[in-house]
């Protein structure tokens, strides 16, 4: 946490949301990310690591998390996947106690089922526990496969991932366990 992400006069975290900053940066990842939402691709993994590839300098450059929802085209999970519209976030993560993207709000594929998502942060942080809660609710979500994988990528260039099926195979006490205990490397 910043000094700038206190208000000090009533000792209270404060986020900084800039509307002209999220549009400016939404145009940014949008434009970018033209090649990757028109090409299908072999792995959620493969999409994934195209999406990170494209977002995150964007999002270290501006300090707003970007993302986008995750499809599956083959019904399983595994093999063909599509990527959604991105979406950035509202808040300057720089000046701000808290930020994210509210990925739900990204663009959907005709024809595919919700098999996850990716966003960017911009630091070095993993898996907050509202990502991993995110991901699990879309498992909720009448046209979202059992199972999703919630991806981050991160200054660094690593991608991490996360998979709601921990929730069964390795079930743990919080979500911050699951982060240490059930996150894996792509990248």
């Amino acid at each position: 946490m910043t000094e700038s992400a206190i208000d000090w006069s009533q000792r209270k975290p404060v986020n900084v949301i800039d509307p002209s900053l999220q549009a400016r940066v939404g145009k940014l990842v949008t434009d970018a990310m033209l090649q990757v939402t028109r090409t299908v691709f072999h792995t959620r993994d493969a999409a994934a690591k195209a999406c990170a590839r494209v977002m995150q300098p964007i999002t270290t450059r501006y300090g707003v998390e970007s993302g986008a929802l995750l499809f599956s085209l083959t019904g399983n999970g595994n093999g063909l996947t599509a990527v959604g519209t991105p979406v950035a976030g509202r808040e300057n993560c720089r000046l701000s106690y808290q930020c994210g993207v509210v990925v739900q709000d990204g663009g959907r594929v005709i024809g595919g089922l919700l098999s996850g998502y990716i966003h960017s942060h911009p630091v070095e942080l993993g898996f907050s526990d509202n990502d991993l809660y995110v991901a699990a609710a879309m498992t909720k979500q009448t046209s979202a496969l059992p199972y999703v994988t919630a991806y981050v990528s991160l200054p660094s260039g690593r991608v991490l991932a996360w998979s709601t099926r921990a929730m069964q195979d390795n079930p743990q006490q919080t979500w911050s366990e699951y982060a240490k205990r059930t996150v894996r490397k792509v990248l």
